[in-house]
C-alpha cells in the first residue's frame, strides 16, 4: 500500500516539474518578443 503511494506521488511531482518547465518556457518566451519589440 504504502509503495504505491509513493510511486503515484513521484508521478505528481514529476507531471507538476513538467507543467512548471512549460510555464517556464512560455515566460521565456513571452520576455523574447517583449526584447524583440523594444
Amino acid at each position: 500500500m504504502l509503495a504505491g503511494k509513493k510511486v503515484v506521488d513521484t508521478e505528481i511531482r514529476e507531471i507538476i516539474r513538467h507543467a512548471d518547465n512549460l510555464k517556464l518556457r512560455g515566460k521565456i518566451e513571452e520576455i523574447k518578443e517583449e526584447l524583440e519589440l523594444s
